[in-house]
């Protein structure tokens, strides 16, 4: 099973695990963004994306870089670990 999703304005499969490892990571960027009462916009402008952007990664849609995931981990004012700890977890 495969699922498609946006990078870079670009259709991309991804496998069914990758495709839950990105779903686990918006769920989480998503966890933290609601813990602080901030709107999708207002984290977006603190990481320096777009709201686009966030919306597609806090769907599971979007595959972030490691310095996008850097820029949100400090927005959000946790380390990249703690952000990935445990996503893809078997």
């Amino acid at each position: 099973m495969h699922k498609i999703a946006l990078d870079n304005q670009n259709l991309v499969q991804y496998s069914s695990h990758m495709a839950n490892l990105l779903a686990q990571l918006g769920r989480r960027i998503r966890e933290l963004r609601l813990e602080k009462s901030w709107s999708q916009a207002e984290l977006a402008a603190k990481a320096g994306v777009s709201r686009r952007f966030l919306v597609q990664i806090e769907a599971g849609e979007g595959n972030a870089s490691l310095l996008r995931l850097a820029e949100l981990s400090e927005a959000l004012g946790v380390s990249l670990v703690r952000l990935v700890a445990g996503l893809g977890a078997v």
